[in-house]
């Protein structure tokens, strides 16, 4: 009766092992695909040229770590500082460090390498005004600026640009406005 005890025991522990072992593969392929998706979630949705800011929004439900992001403005770039941005929060990053932004034209983009000429790597592109654009034909093969477009057409009166179409892209998707809400 013992050794029928002992089996028993045996095949119990083996399945609670197992159990263990299945969930910590599934939460470890879980916690992979999360590291992958967040920074999709970070949409530039804004231009402010008085603060010489970028507005920034995640859009996501999880948190998005800045680690890895690069900004670009106008043939300067910087990776951000590590931050979190909360699950459907709104920060307004200072471009303060690359110059002024004017409104006469130019443009911002982020990726998650410093390599703005890759496609595969750029995230958010805005182009505005007059000015040479570096990064259109690369925006337009990410799927992030249509082909032929141009730019948004800034008036001189000009606070920001505000993204109104969150879905789309390209100037019918932004807004030039005199004020910010």
């Amino acid at each position: 009766m013992k050794r029928n005890g002992r089996i028993r025991t045996r095949r119990a522990t083996r399945f609670v092992l197992s159990t263990v072992i299945i969930a910590m593969v599934l939460s470890a392929c879980d916690a992979a695909e999360d590291a992958e998706s967040p920074l999709a979630d970070l949409d530039l949705i804004g231009v402010d040229f008085e603060l010489n800011s970028m507005i920034i929004e995640n859009t996501g439900d999880s948190v998005v770590r800045t680690e890895g992001v690069w900004a670009y403005r106008d043939g300067e770039s910087f990776q951000f500082n590590i931050f979190i941005i909360e699950p459907r929060a709104t920060i307004q990053f200072s471009m303060r460090d690359l110059g002024d932004i004017s409104t006469g034209g130019g443009e911002l983009a982020l990726a998650d390498s410093d390599s703005f000429d890759d496609p595969g790597s750029m995230l958010e592109y805005v182009a505005w005004g007059q000015g040479e654009l570096a990064l259109s034909e690369t925006a337009t093969e990410a799927g992030l600026w249509p082909p032929d477009e141009g730019t948004i057409s800034v008036p001189e009166a000009t606070v920001a640009l505000l993204r109104v179409d969150p879905t789309g892209s390209g100037p019918l998707a932004w807004e030039a406005t005199d004020e910010i809400n």
